[in-house]
């Protein structure tokens, strides 16, 4: 019974923490890259998709389209967003952007 009990609290813990870390984002909103390396924007939604540009640490990018395409990548979990940078359309994933 301890042990349900001890696993449950952890459980509920790590979930809220996780939940925590997540940005969620509105249409218009002004983010900042936080990604020491860059973020790399995409034709796309997915990890995977073309890589349009690479922007830089502290950068800042405009919120066009928020989304509920919820994803972990590298132990950060987060939303891909629509953003516009420099008259470029893409998307970033939420996980390493701040207000």
């Amino acid at each position: 019974m301890k042990r349900t009990i001890v696993f449950i609290l952890a459980f509920s813990f790590a979930t809220s923490s996780l939940l925590s870390q997540i940005l969620y984002a509105k249409k218009g909103d002004v983010l900042s890259v936080f990604a020491v390396s860059g973020l790399n924007l995409r034709t796309g939604p997915d990890k995977k998709a073309k890589v349009v540009s690479k922007i830089a640490y502290a950068e800042k990018v405009k919120v066009v389209e928020p989304s509920n395409a919820y994803e972990i990548i590298e132990d950060r979990p987060g939303y891909w967003l629509k953003v516009l940078y420099n008259k470029q359309e893409g998307f970033l994933f939420s996980g390493y952007l701040t207000k």
